[in-house]
């Protein structure tokens, strides 16, 4: 016999919960028995704190530079185990003097001087230090080579690898613009020593022309740490860099979302553009000019070279607003551009130009035992990325050292996930059509989209249709909008009654109030305040909602079928009714939805269970063993002793971008091609995430916003991600009646 119907005018929520009864008693008797040791789980879970700094206001340029403090040093420089005797200079920067040097063996060497007069101040003693800390503890064939570091009365000197062809600077000089396929040449070997960095969590942050050099072999190095930094945890706030490079969350971001390895992807959008085209896209005459150029990102495409269209589809994609909607590296070297007409060999010609030995540089062509790699992959595997042993990166001390999230995983890999391939961000920015045309094939996204998320396969989210592109010819016009994308819905469920509709509307509504009023407080607080640290964040640990870890769209046949992190199945049948069958007592809830009361639930025992539902539970027993045996449980949430009502879903809403589902507590989740997934419960106050390598975690959404992002993933953009919500919410809460599905 069934129980006493249940009838929800305000959706099944807090106040009106559906509960098993045998289950409610399981859960007094296993209450009993539980002793949680609350003091032992935060003890193993506190993480070292260290003080917060408040970023540093700018200060006016110094007219003089501190490199003008470093003098000639003598002609014998020596340390206490060599003499090197000091040669021609190299060149100079604000900071510092190089000078080629020459041992005892007359190996040729660089090396950096820093005058000691000139690091008097202590941030800049520890600027200094932080850079020799992080260049000594890498080695990479695309990186200049650091050999040792000493220091007598006057000056630091820092010893490096020469690099006797100059720098990328150099050569642009000369050549003005370069081949397409030299640029490609140059820009493996450029991404390879990037993703040698960011594997192992460093963050350059000043990647340009002239901080990238070739050795006498035209093998590309990157060089000059001084503004480097580690990002392995924590987005850093600091807005540095040179002008035409700088990425737009460096300006933008400081107080706020601060910025991460993207930065240095950014950077690689501007050096092609600046190889082919022969200067960076921003330039302009002014500074201030620059950076709103950069804000806006306002460029175009000069008519005077003839630049494949491949080509500045790759720009346009790196050089993308928003950190997350830029390339991996992998996903980089999936675009067309390196499909074809790739060199083994630069074809520079410099003919009339000299090296830093004097001599005229001539048709210079590379040897097959020069080109190191039979492929892009073979280049850039991660094989290489460990094949030398790195001791863990020193933090730059004048900036906040992050928290170490995982400090009881330090043996295992770090993971960073927009490194990752196939990791792409992928969510679409409304662009002008007039101004440029979108390229992206959304039909495939749509053929793959099935089994990506529910099989954990890699998605690779790019498709080129070069059909739709303008002409080469024709400048292509740049200016994107922020904080809009195209939702482009595939499938929802459809709810045959207005009642049910309206209820969904104002939750939607109240979830977008929420993550408002949480974004607003946590910016009022950013301006007077440094971001929370980690362990003031983990004080503000919250209980978990329940969420959906499996699901399988068979709504042409069957339904929708979707697992709860309870163990609870639950199907949405093609009539809009659900059978939502309890994991651990035999009972299961049969729900349906009017006019009159909203939604319905009805509880049966599966003994007693209806001859008109024996169909429905066949279905519900096929759709668990199915995900039991081929889907893999997104996150190891489980059922808690405060979840003491029964979960169902109401809508699930499948979109280009991601699924959206609205469950009987009023939470929301939404799962991410790249497979992190949001949770915002309690009218959108609280903020439940699982990542895409399982970090999961429940804090209050201001506390987050108040932080600087989600702990331990500076690659994921907070805000950005809050905006797109904002935006599904909205679309769903205007469907208040049958005809506006």
């Amino acid at each position: 016999m069934p129980f006493d119907p249940i009838h929800d005018n305000f959706l099944n929520s807090n106040n009106s919960p559906i509960r098993s009864p045998e289950r409610v008693e399981r859960q007094k008797l296993k209450m009993d028995k539980e002793n949680v040791d609350t003091a032992a789980f935060k003890a193993q879970t506190a993480i070292k704190e260290n003080q917060p700094q408040t970023p540093q206001k700018n200060t006016k340029k110094k007219k003089e530079k501190l490199s003008a403090l470093c003098k000639t040093p003598p002609s014998i420089i020596r340390n206490s185990e060599r003499i090197f005797h000091r040669g021609i200079s190299l060149g100079e920067g604000g900071f510092a003097r190089c000078f080629e040097v020459t041992d005892s063996n007359d190996i040729r060497y660089a090396a950096k001087t820093v005058a000691k007069a000139s690091i008097v101040q202590d941030k800049t003693r520890k600027k200094l230090l932080s850079e020799i800390q992080i260049h000594r503890d890498i080695f990479h064939k695309n990186i200049v080579e650091f050999i040792e570091c000493f220091e007598d009365d006057i000056n630091v000197y820092i010893i490096l690898e020469m690099c006797s062809k100059g720098s990328l600077m150099d050569l642009m000089k000369v050549k003005k613009c370069i081949l397409e396929q030299d640029a490609k040449y140059i820009t493996i070997q450029l991404a390879a020593g990037i993703k040698y960095l960011h594997f192992h969590g460093i963050v350059h942050r000043d990647l340009k022309l002239g901080n990238v050099f070739f050795d006498e072999h035209y093998d590309l190095k990157i060089g000059d740490f001084g503004l480097a930094a580690t990002a392995e945890y924590n987005k850093k706030y600091t807005v540095c860099g040179t002008p035409n490079y700088i990425a737009p969350e460096v300006l933008t971001g400081a107080k706020t979302t601060g910025h991460s390895f993207e930065v240095d992807i950014w950077a690689i959008g501007i050096m092609i553009f600046a190889m082919v085209y022969g200067k960076p896209p921003f330039q302009c005459k002014n500074v201030s000019d620059i950076y709103k150029k950069v804000k806006s990102i306002d460029y175009s495409f000069p008519e005077n070279r003839n630049i494949s269209r491949d080509c500045q589809i790759l720009i346009r994609d790196i050089l993308s607003l928003h950190p997350q909607m830029r390339p991996s590296i992998d996903d980089i070297f999936d675009y067309p551009w390196f499909t074809y007409d790739f060199p083994k060999t630069v074809s520079f010609n410099l003919t009339g130009a000299k090296d830093i030995n004097g001599n005229v540089l001539e048709h210079k062509f590379l040897t097959e035992e020069s080109w190191k790699c039979e492929n892009l992959y073979n280049l850039l595997s991660n094989s290489d990325l460990k094949s030398v042993p790195i001791k863990k990166a020193i933090l730059p001390s004048y900036c906040p050292e992050p928290d170490e999230y995982y400090e009881d995983n330090a043996a295992l890999p770090r993971y960073f996930p927009i490194y990752q391939k196939y990791e792409r961000k992928d969510l679409h920015p409304v662009i002008n059509t007039k101004l440029v045309t979108d390229v992206t094939d959304l039909n495939r996204d749509q053929r793959i989209q099935d089994v990506s998320e529910q099989l954990d396969i890699p998605y690779n989210v790019l498709a080129v249709k070069n059909s739709q592109l303008p002409n080469p010819v024709s400048p292509i016009k740049v200016k994107q909008q922020p904080f809009e994308i195209t939702l482009t819905q595939i499938t929802t469920n459809k709810i045959n009654y207005n009642l049910p509709l309206k209820i969904l509307a104002s939750e939607c509504s109240l979830a977008v109030n929420g993550i408002m009023n949480a974004k607003k407080n946590a910016m009022h607080y950013l301006e007077k305040n440094a971001p929370l640290s980690y362990k003031q964040l983990v004080s503000s640990v919250g209980k978990h909602p329940i969420i959906v870890t499996k699901w399988v769209d068979y709504s042409n046949k069957h339904g929708f079928a979707y697992q709860l992190s309870t163990d609870d199945i639950g199907v949405i049948f093609s009539n809009a009714s659900t059978i939502l069958s309890l994991s651990d007592v035999p009972e299961f809830w049969y729900i349906t939805s009017d006019d009159s009361e909203g939604w319905t639930a009805t509880h049966y025992e599966e003994s007693n269970k209806p001859d008109g539902l024996k169909k429905h539970l066949e279905i519900i027993a096929f759709f668990s063993k199915y995900m039991n045996e081929n889907l893999n449980r997104v996150s190891k949430l489980k059922r808690e002793k405060y979840h003491e009502d029964d979960v169902f879903l109401r809508r699930y809403s499948r979109f280009n971008e991601f699924a959206m589902f609205e469950l009987s507590d009023g939470s929301f989740q939404f799962n991410f091609k790249d497979h992190n997934k949001y949770v915002l419960s309690q009218n959108g106050k609280v903020l439940t995430f699982v990542t895409a390598n399982k970090q999961e975690g429940t804090h209050k959404l201001e506390d987050v916003l108040k932080h600087g992002g989600i702990p331990g993933q500076p690659t994921i953009d907070i805000g950005f991600v809050l905006d797109i919500i904002i935006q599904a919410l909205q679309f769903k809460s205007r469907v208040q009646s049958t005809d506006s599905q």
